[in-house]
């Protein structure tokens, strides 16, 4: 199912904060335990990613951040779901025009690629968090 993308992209102190209810409906699909092959089948992270693409980077990082409380402690998934977190909230730092946190969330989103990279070489983690690394690292 694809989701409609918002009507406007939220920036923090430019535009308007979306209603709390927005994503209800998104957030309410993710399942209570997600491994990494249900996660990259989710709606939820297909929205997200979609969001991400289009430029909503707030929206994406509030569906994301639902996602990651559902990984389990630890997991790779908590990671590679933290990691693409990070990096769309560098993307809406880049947008509000404050390199400083810009380069400061980067550099923990590369931590994080760093410790993917560690934890499961080779391994599809590893190549899906280095194809988002092309299309969103700054």
């Amino acid at each position: 199912m694809r989701h409609a993308l918002p009507p406007h992209a939220y920036i923090p102190g430019q535009t308007p904060r979306h209603q709390e209810t927005q994503f209800d409906e998104i957030i309410s699909s993710i399942p209570s335990a997600i491994n990494f092959e249900t996660l990259q089948t989710l709606p939820a992270f297909q929205a997200a990613l979609n969001f991400m693409q289009h430029g909503f980077h707030w929206e994406a990082h509030e569906i994301l951040e639902a996602i990651w409380m559902k990984t389990a402690q630890n997991s790779i998934e908590r990671l590679f779901t933290q990691c693409i977190i990070h990096l769309a909230n560098a993307n809406l730092k880049h947008v509000m025009k404050r390199e400083t946190a810009t380069q400061k969330i980067m550099t923990q989103a590369n931590a994080l690629s760093n410790e993917i990279s560690l934890r499961a070489p080779n391994s599809v983690v590893h190549l899906e968090i280095q194809k988002l690394f092309l299309n969103y690292a700054l």
